[in-house]
């Protein structure tokens, strides 16, 4: 008789840690992505989670900032290669009035695909129309009081104008800088575009990448630090906080075979099986619920070839012991 200790995959580890409490920026290189990408590591010196729904080839950036990762896994399978970086330089450009704009005349701004229109009105009349002043000098501190949403709608703005996602702005009597909400270096091409010629502009350059974290495909859906639930002294903590995850294979001959998990803290998990290691089926025995601090031990139902183990709920917010075999 043998027994064997569940693992996970070490083919797709967490490239680096960010260098310091650090934002998570995702990009997909497919125009057609939509999946969402949970990231599991360290916040504030905390165990935690955070869900980005990324769309397009357009990054998507955490609202946390993590001191470490230990996993990433997307939802569904990426259709294209997701990178995950941390926090890098932000792109900065400007946008100089040569003359005060004449009423109804526009300008456009933001990145391929996800732009936006600003009207100059001497009337007010709709979201994203900016107030035209005696001169330049003041329709443009009312333009960047717009694009930061930071001044008084009615008056500056019409009602209903929402802060740029991609751009914050400061002012300096008629050049007013932008400057990327994301610090990173953008795949999607900045825009700006005008109906007439009231404005000398400056697309936003420079931006840089941070560090690479980790990296998904459309192939492998899941980055992480591998781990090893074998520790017979059951002091060695094997499971980090809040962190699922699905096993490599286990052969085990096609013969009947058992299974033993300790686990010092409340998980959930599933035994799935296989006889061409391709199509995965849950055993007979479904989710088990397993409490604190248990040994449980089973014989399972059916014969099968080919076992893994899936950790599907770990709501514990410290790293836990897990010691987990099948014995054939």
């Amino acid at each position: 008789m043998s027994n064997t200790a569940f693992r996970t995959s070490s083919t797709n580890p967490i490239t680096n840690q960010p260098p310091s409490a650090s934002l998570v920026i995702l990009r997909s290189d497919s125009d057609s992505e939509s999946t969402t990408v949970t990231v599991f590591g360290t916040v504030a010196g905390v165990p935690d989670t955070e869900a980005l729904a990324v769309a397009g080839r357009l990054e998507k950036v955490s609202t946390d900032a993590f001191t470490a990762i230990v996993q990433g896994s997307a939802g569904t399978t990426p259709s294209g290669n997701i990178l995950a970086y941390s926090s890098g330089t932000s792109a900065i450009g400007d946008i100089t009035a040569l003359l005060n704009p004449s009423d109804g005349a526009t300008i456009t701004i933001g990145l391929a695909g996800n732009t936006q229109v600003y009207r100059f009105k001497t009337t007010l009349a709709s979201a994203y129309d900016v107030q035209i002043g005696a001169d330049a000098t003041a329709t443009m501190l009312s333009f960047k009081r717009a694009i930061n949403a930071d001044g008084t709608a009615g008056t500056d703005y019409f009602t209903g104008t929402l802060a740029s996602p991609y751009l914050s702005a400061t002012v300096a009597t008629t050049v007013m800088t932008v400057t990327d909400r994301v610090a990173c270096n953008r795949q999607l091409a900045w825009t700006f575009t005008e109906s007439a010629s009231n404005f000398a502009k400056r697309v936003p350059k420079a931006g840089v990448d941070g560090t690479l974290l980790f990296s998904l495909s459309p192939t492998v859906d899941t980055a992480a630090t591998s781990l090893l639930f074998s520790t017979e002294d059951r002091l060695t903590d094997t499971l980090p906080a809040l962190m699922t995850a699905t096993s490599v294979t286990v052969s085990v001959g096609g013969g009947r075979s058992s299974y033993r998990i300790y686990n010092e803290l409340a998980i959930k998990v599933t035994f799935q099986s296989s006889t061409d290691q391709i199509h995965w089926y849950d055993t007979a025995e479904g989710e088990l619920t397993l409490s604190a601090d248990t040994t449980t031990f089973a014989n399972f139902t059916l014969p099968t070839e080919f076992l893994r183990m899936k950790v599907t709920e770990n709501l514990n917010t410290s790293d836990s012991v897990v010691d987990a075999r099948v014995i054939y």
